[in-house]
């Protein structure tokens, strides 16, 4: 039973790795970049107030308790980043299935997902 709690735990947190992963990239790269930067709002501070915002969202995502908040935000910002991704006519594909990615990440950690007995 021990072997199987394991392999649960194991196997609810694999969604959540490549999307935690993604989110802590783009925040330092915003945080410790933000001068090299061309994006949409090239303000310095700007850019560096929303690299911290996206870490506090990634300690939200993280601890169970706060899972749901920190999915929301970061879920709000990758769509806020597809609306900018169509308003200049970029590939938004990908962007979407981050989005995607983080629901479902954010969807099996928080729900209950029983293990039956042998």
């Amino acid at each position: 039973m021990r072997y199987k709690n394991i392999v649960k735990t194991i196997l609810l947190w694999l969604p959540s790795i490549p999307v935690i992963i993604f989110f802590v990239q783009n925040a330092f790269e915003k945080i410790v970049k933000h001068d090299q930067l061309d994006k949409i709002g090239t303000s310095p501070t700007l850019l560096i107030t929303t690299g911290l915002v996206l870490l506090i969202a990634i300690g939200l995502f993280i601890y169970h308790r706060t899972i749901l908040y920190g999915t929301l935000i970061l879920s709000l910002y990758m769509t806020a980043i597809v609306a900018i991704h169509i308003h200049k006519g970029k590939g938004f594909y990908l962007t979407m299935l981050i989005i995607i990615g983080t629901l479902v990440a954010g969807w099996l950690r928080k729900t209950y997902l029983p293990i039956k007995p042998d």
